[in-house]
């Protein structure tokens, strides 16, 4: 072989080789806009999960806060029942005082009656021995 033709020959084989790579850069040109697309769409993607997870978070703030003022609302309901719970409970204790000076009196007032009763009943046999006659005594 001459030098021309080696030299042909290793033109031809570095053409060949040019042609692969060609085709290998050509594919991997292909694969790497096939990656852009996908990480765009990532990208966008996690983006928009970002988004939603940022609205989530505010709503649950929202809904925090809700129920906070909530809470607060009834333990003041709470604190208020117990005071009126408290009032009731010394209205029902004084209510209870009166109701046993009441029976004290109530008591005392039978007492009285009664030994108004007896004192009667004496009268009536004092009167009966003061008018002779009436009830067929002397």
């Amino acid at each position: 072989m001459s030098n021309l033709e080696e030299i042909e020959a290793r033109l031809a084989a570095v053409e060949e080789r040019l042609g692969m790579e060609s085709g290998f850069r050509a594919a991997m040109d292909a694969d790497l806009r096939v990656i852009k697309v996908t990480l765009r769409a990532h990208t966008q993607m996690h983006e928009q999960t970002q988004q939603l997870i940022g609205a989530v978070v505010d709503g649950m703030e929202r809904l925090t806060r809700i129920v906070e003022g909530v809470v607060q609302a009834v333990d003041a309901h709470t604190n208020r029942f117990n005071e009126i719970d408290n009032r009731f409970d010394e209205v029902d204790n004084r209510f209870d005082e009166v109701d046993n000076r009441f029976n004290k009196v109530d008591n005392r007032f039978n007492e009285v009656d009664n030994r108004l009763d007896r004192m009667d009943g004496k009268l009536d046999t004092i009167i009966s021995h003061l008018r002779p006659g009436e009830n067929g005594t002397a």
